[in-house]
Formats: structure tokens, sequence, C-alpha cells
């Protein structure tokens, strides 16, 4: 018995190691991403869930603002969020707008990045590169080149107007606002039950924007949003959406029922009690919930807004949704905006495409009784 039993557990062993050390088989756990702020240009970096250290994995390409992380666990995809729509007002004394100002034209763009590979491929593009509009071909002749961003894709459907703006358009009939419209992906949160993402924008909007770019607006609101994830809390799944920016003491994130389009209420957050931040909470600037353990982060700005370096500093917290009381987990080295928790699976096609057989069976002679094992390759 003892002779079949070590033969077993040797094949088992033998055939786990063999399974490990395939590329794409390991099963790891969840990985918490976050992606940095625009002042630090956007960084993809996993941040260590127990002590706040980031490592960078991968740069995208730069955007104009408000660079948003979110993830599918469908295609096990990352998403990247930038830019937005074309604030800038008319000039009072000429009527116009002016091309070398910020804010002249639409810059919305979104991209799907495959960790597996390193690879970022745009979606849609309001502004890509390399912008019409250049030195070698001066639009206008008025030697104004307008900027771009990000890399060539698609046009988004829902923006309005529906062409590329150059700088003899000063116009403001050329600065419009299309209903689906958003101004700027301030979070963006991925619904299990529609496969689509929540985004919460900085007009007060939420709009439904699905993985191939179509948006369309919903019925809900959030006023100051940021960090914006659906969390499952005391077996309920719902939206939450941290508060950007808060002057008092305590922090704010906000339960919504998507199905019922319903605001459910508020958590009040306290600061963390090892802080040396504590003139104010600040803002929920990233939102994720650890799908293994149910722990919920936040990356707190406890000086959002500052305008300075001040203004930078990032806290990862781990929040007691029953009291609202918070726990410091670190400061990360750098500004991180956005957070989601990066998870393997067997059904998305990117990260089973290096992968084996999705299970093998290991059958070993034994004795009357012993039943074959059956392993499932999971890929990382």
């Amino acid at each position: 018995m003892k002779k079949y039993l070590s033969r077993n557990v040797a094949a088992l062993v033998t055939a786990l190691f063999v399974l490990l050390s395939l590329p794409g088989v390991i099963h790891a756990a969840p990985r918490l991403i976050g992606i940095s702020g625009f002042s630090d240009g956007p960084g993809l970096y996993e941040i260590n869930p127990t002590n706040a250290v980031t490592t960078l994995l991968f740069t995208p390409s730069p955007v104009s603002d408000t660079p948003t992380l979110g993830f599918s666990p469908t295609n096990g995809m990352l998403y990247f969020f930038g830019g937005g729509y074309a604030y800038r007002a008319a000039d009072p004394v000429t009527g116009l707008n002016d091309p070398t100002k910020g804010g002249y034209q639409d810059t919305h763009y979104m991209a799907k990045i495959d960790l597996v590979t390193s690879n970022e491929t745009g979606i849609f593009n309001a502004d890509p590169c390399p912008n019409p509009d250049n030195p070698a071909n001066d639009i206008g002749s008025d030697g104004i080149f307008l900027k771009c961003y990000g890399l060539p894709a698609p046009f988004p459907t829902f923006v309005l107007p529906q062409y590329r703006r150059d700088s003899t358009m000063t116009d403001p009939t050329n600065r419009l606002d299309g209903p689906n419209e958003y101004h700027y992906a301030m979070g963006a949160a991925w619904s299990p039950s529609e496969n689509l993402f929540y985004v919460t924008d900085n007009s007060s909007k939420i709009f439904k924007l699905t993985t191939a770019g179509d948006s369309t607006v919903a019925t809900l609101t959030s006023g100051n949003p940021r960090g914006t994830a659906f969390l499952t809390v005391n077996g309920a799944t719902n939206l939450w959406v941290g508060e950007k920016t808060a002057g008092g003491l305590q922090g704010t994130i906000t339960e919504i029922d998507t199905v019922g389009e319903t605001v459910i209420g508020d958590l009040l957050l306290n600061i963390p009690p090892t802080s040396t931040n504590t003139v104010k909470f600040g803002g929920v600037m990233g939102l994720a919930q650890n799908p293994d353990t149910g722990v919920i982060y936040a990356m707190r700005a406890p000086l959002s807004g500052a305008g300075d370096a001040t203004g930078r500093v990032r806290e990862l917290i781990t929040i007691n949704m029953a009291t609202g009381d918070t726990t410091l987990v670190g400061v990360t080295p750098v500004e991180i905006n956005s957070i989601v928790f990066y998870t393997t699976t067997t059904t998305s096609p990117a990260q089973t495409s290096r992968c084996p057989a999705a299970v093998t069976t290991l059958r070993s002679p034994g004795p009357a009784g012993y039943h074959p094992t059956t392993l499932t390759a999971a890929p990382a």
C-alpha cells in the first residue's frame, strides 16, 4: 500500500511540476493593478496588497488627462481610458474658441491592454497621432499645430461633432456634446451581470460602455466621482462610487443599485489611525475588491486637489464595510488614481491561447479503489 501511495504522489508532483513550468499555466492569486496619474504620465503598476510597494509593468500611450483603468474578467483584458470632451468656452471678446489652449478638441481615448503579451490596442480615439494639423501640413497656414494622443483607432461613435477639429474650426458650432458622450471617465466598473463597464463622469452622469466602445447614458447619477467598482457586500453586488474630494474628516463611498436604478446610501469612511495625513480624509481615487478574499481596497488621496506634490500622495487602505473604519496598508511611491484586481480565467481566449489542454487526467497504477486524479490547468 505504501509503495502504491508513494508512486501516486510522485506522479502527481511530477505532473504538477510540468504544468506549472509551462507558460500561462500557473494559477496565480488576483493581482492588484493601478494606473498612475496625469502628473506622472500614465504607467501601469502592480501594487503589493500587503505594503503598497509598486512595480512598473507597462507604459501606455500618453493621454491628455484623467487616466483611468478597468478590467474585464470575461476576456482577461485591462482597459485604459483617457482624455475627454472639448471643454474650452468661447472667448468673451471674439466669440471664438482658441485653438492654442487646452480643451479645444475632443480627446476621448479607449484602449485594451493585454498583460500576457504587453500589448496596447486602440478601440476608439478622437485625437490620434499624428495630428493632420502639423508642421508638414499647416492647416490654415496659421502656425498652429494641434496636439495628438494615443494610438490610431476609429473615431468614437458617441462623440459630437463626428469629425476631428482643426485650428481653423474656431467657431463654437464645432464644439458639441453628444447625448451619450461622457466628459471624462473618472471610474470604470465592470458589471458582471451586464458584461460592460459603468463609467462615472465628472458631469455627474453615469454611462454604460461596452468593450467595443459603444456608449449609452444611464438614468443614474453620481455627484463628484472617482473610484468606481462593483462590490459584493453582505451577499449583494452593487455599484459603489467614491467621492473625489472630501473636505471633512470623513470620506464617502455611495452604493447604487443599477438594477433598481436607485441610490441606496452612503458609507462614511474614517481616516486610518496610523496615517500621518490627518487634516482631512481627502478623496477615494480607486476602489477594488479582491475576488478571492472579499477584502475591499481603496486608493486614498489625503490632499486631493492641492495642486502640488502633496496632492499626489496616495495611501492604499482597506475598508471595513460595516463600520467605515479603514486600515493603512502603505503609501504608494507613485500617484495611483485607479485600481482593479486582475484575475486569470480559463474562459479568456487571450489568457488560454498559450496553454495546453485545459484538463489533464493523471493515471497511476494502484490498488483497487484508487481513482484517477483530474487537474485543471489554469492560465496565468
